[in-house]
């Protein structure tokens, strides 16, 4: 793992923007392929983790489905959970964690999602791995290393997006009051290949290179929290609209490396966090690690879900936001 300053070398975009005469499925289908892995090193105070997952599938006309499988598991836990589903078409779905080290001032290992759906819809892959890690007041510092990898096609009416956080909350125990915030986000959308024999639009971020090949995708990376140094913060607001870029703002350690730049761009984010006095002198403190994935060839509603980035999940995902503080139930 890298810090910062070696973090960000040269960004290699290659966006396609036409399509070859190669022959290929003339059916919906779609896959998506995350992992992350991590390595959370706060100053010390780790009490317990606890591993969340989900999976759910549903597939064809006549609605087979599998799921939601919805539990947690304590940490330390090497586990995997999968659904499938058939029926006409097909979609399976996998929810994977593998803890490395599990110690008071040091948490480490990976969690994946993954899923596909082929054939006629309607049919969807639900997906998510979420590891939240609990402790004292030493845990408000450290540094987290977070190394995505993403992959994912899709073609015809298929979609599929992704969304993975880090996150915290905070309780002071003697007020009652929580303070929840996000230190970093990544997500995409990537939508279906437009035409019969063209094909599938697709996008890697793995092994130092970012690559996209679609007609219309979506890429956002939010690292923007006040509770990390200026010299890691960055934003990264990303969009092809039928084969063209139509929106690229980079601010931060990203700015300057999207088109017209083009280079590589490391997958190895590093983010040295410092939530200060946060929850008083015997704080309760929680980070989450969350990581969710979603493929579909729509039902109605499916597109507009990919589209604003929702998801059926919402147990998952975070809104972006500052920390603010709220009254407890």
């Amino acid at each position: 793992m890298r810090n910062e300053h070696s973090m960000i070398a040269r960004l290699i975009l290659v966006v396609g923007i036409g399509v070859c005469g190669a022959a290929w499925a003339h059916a919906d289908s779609a896959t998506y392929d995350v992992t992350h892995n991590f390595n959370f090193a706060p100053a010390g105070d780790v009490v317990s983790g606890q591993w969340q997952y989900l999976v759910q599938t549903k597939a064809g006309g006549g609605y087979a489905t599998c799921g939601p499988l919805v539990a947690s598991e304590m940490m330390p836990v090497t586990d995997a959970k999968i659904c499938s589903s058939t029926s006409g078409s097909s979609s399976n779905a996998l929810s994977l964690v593998a803890t490395t080290n599990f110690a008071p001032s040091k948490v480490a290992g990976v969690i994946q999602v993954s899923g596909r759906g082929s054939g006629a819809g309607p049919w969807y892959s639900a997906a998510g791995s979420s590891v939240a890690v609990m402790g004292g007041k030493g845990m408000r510092n450290g540094r987290i290393t977070w190394e995505p990898a993403l992959s994912a096609q899709a073609q015809l009416n298929a979609g599929t997006r992704n969304v993975d956080t880090i996150s915290f909350d905070v309780l002071d125990p003697n007020t009652g009051v929580h303070t929840s915030g996000t230190l970093a986000e990544i997500g995409f959308v990537l939508g279906g290949s437009p035409n019969y024999g063209a094909p599938p639009n697709s996008f890697s971020w793995a092994g130092n290179i970012f690559s996209v090949n679609a007609s219309d995708f979506a890429f956002t990376i939010d690292m923007s929290s006040p509770y990390i140094p200026t010299s890691e913060q960055g934003t990264v607001d990303f969009v092809i609209h039928s084969y063209l870029v139509s929106t690229s703002v980079e601010t931060g350690i990203f700015a300057g490396l999207f088109p017209p730049v083009y280079g590589a761009l490391s997958n190895d984010l590093t983010l040295d966090y410092d939530l200060g006095n946060l929850g008083g002198a015997n704080p309760t403190v929680t980070f989450n690690f969350d990581d969710s994935g979603f493929a579909a060839a729509p039902e109605p509603g499916t597109l507009a879900l990919l589209s604003s980035g929702m998801a059926l999940f919402g147990w998952l995902n975070r809104k972006r936001r500052v920390a603010r503080p709220f009254a407890s139930d």
